[in-house]
């Protein structure tokens, strides 16, 4: 005992004239931890001491131990730093999921009740659910608590916490930088282009403009192919920001537009398709128009005012407020799509407008359109005198 006492305190003598560690951080470029010369076991003994197998051992044990609460030091900063969420609000919602799974419902209610109270951004609580690292368990959870026989307050507060958790969820894929790098991870790994399409399709109609921008100017030809491939599948929602868009382009980038407008099998862009047809003095323009209009099964226009009651009839499904022309179901607000190619970086930008008025306001442009290419047309004229008055009476307040 009085020889272990001896080695250990001749080992942390040692270990402090070593400057605290066997092991020092180098700067970037690596970053890497690099080892350093260790004391020999013979420097570290007492002077005369021959320390038996045991205390070899235990020397040896106790250098590791030294070591571990180093590193720890070292590595536990970082890992605080990355983990920048409310900590009272992530110790409130693991609670709350460990009390729903052990039946405690009273306990989840109280913890559940807290959580909300604490008035978290909707973004600000998706970054603390998915900090915990159990977003499956969250889940399960909500599940859990939403079907509880008999726990109505249970089934509000899980309800509460869920909206709040989607809507976080919604608003970041939204962003914009959030958008960008999804763009950029399409060009990576294959685990990092599923990531980013999952969260490219989540973002919607809002991620358009520079899926457009990127599918139009990418460096490489995956890049194009992944971002054409996303801007498919979004389908419905992706239709009018691209209808909008094809006349201002370039001959080029109008046939790679078309392309994608004649995959995506809804209608909202036949009448832009088939005004284009009648316009363009590029054969090769008029022959993709031709081609996606036939995917489309809609009738071709040989003139400008053959598409004028397409136009109309676009205008009275807004009017209609018919479900496949509403982005947003359910939303405060939809979007309308504005094309400037004079535009310093993304020429094609929204503009949000209330729902109550998003469809008034879509069937008076339509409408318009349809006048200006057949001046005579009534249908026209009175789908315009209709919706203007209606937007008036829906406008909300203020």
């Amino acid at each position: 005992s009085g020889a272990r006492k001896g080695l250990d305190s001749a080992l942390r003598r040692r270990f402090r004239a070593l400057g605290g560690a066997s092991w020092e951080r180098q700067r970037p470029p690596s970053l890497a931890l690099v080892p350093t010369p260790v004391a020999t076991r013979e420097s570290l003994l007492p002077p005369g001491h021959d320390a038996p197998w045991h205390d070899q051992k235990e020397s040896c044990v106790l250098r590791v131990l030294l070591l571990t609460v180093l590193l720890a030091g070292l590595v536990g900063p970082a890992r605080a730093q990355n983990n920048d969420v409310d900590e009272d609000a992530a110790q409130a919602l693991q609670d709350f999921v460990h009390f729903v799974r052990i039946a405690r419902f009273d306990a989840a209610v109280l913890r559940g009740q807290e959580l909300l109270a604490m008035d978290l951004d909707p973004q600000a609580f998706a970054d603390v659910v998915e900090a915990t690292e159990e977003i499956e368990r969250f889940r399960n959870a909500m599940g859990l608590a939403q079907r509880a026989d008999g726990q109505q307050e249970l089934e509000e507060t899980a309800a509460a916490l869920d909206a709040l958790f989607n809507s976080g969820k919604l608003a970041r894929a939204r962003n914009d930088a959030e958008i960008a790098r999804n763009i950029e991870l399409l060009g990576g790994n294959a685990r990092g282009r599923v990531l980013a399409e999952d969260r490219l399709l989540a973002a919607g109609e809002y991620a358009v403009p520079r899926l457009l921008n990127a599918y139009l100017y990418a460096d490489n030809r995956a890049l194009q192919v992944a971002t054409g491939a996303v801007l498919t599948k979004l389908g419905q929602q992706a239709v009018m920001p691209l209808a909008i868009a094809v006349e201002g382009l370039s001959p080029q980038h109008q046939e790679l537009v078309l392309k994608i407008l004649g995959q995506i099998p809804y209608r909202q862009s036949v009448p832009f398709v088939a005004r284009l047809r009648a316009t363009t003095t590029v054969d090769r323009v008029r022959t993709a128009a031709d081609q996606a209009l036939a995917s489309l099964n809609a009738s071709t226009a040989q003139q400008p005012g053959d598409a004028a009651w397409m136009f109309a009839s676009l205008g009275e499904a807004y009017y209609d407020e018919r479900l496949d022309v509403t982005s947003f179901p359910g939303e405060d607000f939809q979007l309308v799509w504005t094309f400037n190619p004079e535009a310093p970086e993304l020429s094609l930008s929204p503009r949000a407008v209330r729902t109550e008025v998003f469809h008034e306001v879509m069937a008076m442009r339509l409408a318009a359109e349809s006048l200006r290419l057949a001046p005579q047309s009534p249908e026209a004229l009175a789908l315009w005198i209709a919706a203007t008055l209606r937007r008036e009476l829906q406008s909300p307040a203020g």
